[in-house]
């Protein structure tokens, strides 16, 4: 069998995905427990990215919580300082920063995390490129809209 080229596939630099910035439409949250006590947050978003988009689009989000960090407990754990390492990471991020942003950012400042809330809210929201993956994106932030 012949080959063609002098390179390995893997020297071939892989596309990366543009990041962007705008304002989405929250479709029908929804949360699935996904494995080792994670359960994966998915929020279609429907958007133009300007004016000259002729029709919509969709990105889907999708972070992952474990269900203990939405505890009254857990938040005293927080709170006093022994939540450490990785999960401390990962609950500023996923909680502290993505679940409290997307509330935050469609407009519901109290009460609880009660997803059907946000079926077609408008938030802000940002991309950024995969770590292991940069042809394709994941959400960033989510945001406050301006009007």
């Amino acid at each position: 069998m012949a080959t063609i080229g002098r390179i390995k596939i893997e020297d071939v630099d892989t596309k990366e995905a543009r990041a962007f910035k705008t304002v989405g439409m929250i479709g029908h949250v929804e949360a699935q427990e996904v494995r080792n006590g994670y359960t994966q947050i998915t929020v279609p978003l429907t958007y133009r990215l300007n004016a000259a988009d002729k029709s919509d689009r969709t990105f889907v989000a999708r972070f992952n919580i474990k269900e203990e960090w939405l505890t009254e407990e857990y938040a005293r754990k927080v709170k006093a300082g022994t939540v450490s390492g990785s999960e401390a990471i990962q609950y500023t991020i996923n909680v502290r920063g993505l679940l409290k942003g997307l509330f935050n950012g469609a407009g519901i400042t109290e009460g609880d995390f009660d997803y059907t809330r946000l079926t077609n809210k408008m938030v802000g929201f940002r991309t950024k490129p995969r770590k292991d993956d940069p042809s394709r994106l994941d959400i960033g932030a989510f945001f406050t809209p301006s009007i």
